[in-house]
């Protein structure tokens, strides 16, 4: 599931990962996210996904 919308993402369990994309999208779920996520990063060429956990105070 792809999620941009931050008014959306406050209101987002924990426990269930947002699979975005790419990095693009990653950036806009980080830079939204009001309390730590997993997000699931897809690459689309290699089509494997890489785990990423973002929100506040969290560093990649």
């Amino acid at each position: 599931m792809v999620c941009p919308d931050p008014s959306v993402l406050a209101r987002w369990p924990a426990d269930l990962t947002i699979l975005v994309p790419g990095q693009a999208w990653l950036s806009r779920i980080e830079e939204a996210a009001r309390s730590p996520l997993k997000v699931a990063v897809l690459n689309p060429v290699t089509k494997r996904c890489a785990y990423e956990r973002v929100g506040p105070g969290l560093r990649r």
